[in-house]
Parts: C-alpha cells; sequence; structure tokens
C-alpha cells in the first residue's frame, strides 16, 4: 500500500484515483488496520461479500483494473505469482 500512495499522491492532480479493495470475509476488524497502519488517503474498502470481485470476474489477489475517464474497461490484470516462493524457513 505504501507504493499505492505514492503513485497517487504523484498522479491525483492529474484526473487519476486508485480504489482499493479488501475481499476480506472478517470485515473491518481482520482488514481495517491494514488500511489504518498504511495512513492512505486514497479510495480504501472493504467487501466482505465479494461484490466488486464478482463485478470484474477477479480471481486472481492482487488484481487491478484499469478504467478510463469514460468508465470503460481499458485492462483487467490478474496479478502475478513467482515460481519459486520462499517458506521463511
Amino acid at each position: 500500500m505504501p507504493v499505492w500512495q505514492s503513485i497517487f499522491e504523484e498522479l491525483k492532480s492529474h484526473n487519476f484515483e486508485i480504489i482499493s479493495v479488501a475481499q476480506d470475509t472478517g470485515g473491518e476488524a481482520a482488514a481495517g488496520s491494514y488500511f489504518d497502519d498504511a495512513n492512505v488517503t486514497y479510495t480504501a474498502i472493504i467487501d466482505v461479500h465479494h461484490h466488486i470481485s464478482s463485478l470484474y470476474n477477479l480471481v486472481n489477489v492482487p488484481s487491478g483494473v484499469w478504467i478510463d475517464e469514460e468508465g470503460k474497461i481499458m485492462r483487467i490484470n490478474e496479478g502475478t505469482y513467482a515460481t519459486t516462493h520462499f517458506d521463511g524457513a
């Protein structure tokens, strides 16, 4: 979220918006502190019923949807994952 915040700060004066959606079924109790700790100033919501992911047919986390000034979906990014995972051991 700090990277998203810095991008938002840089581009917000150019009609740019970030909307971050936590898809956590635990709601505010589970996800709220992440937004609070990051001190974000862009729009951040928690969607416990996964309406947003259903609307845009998103299956991976994280995902991004780029929407132009006229409300047209320009691109849906289904996220990326590393081929090698570090288990911390």
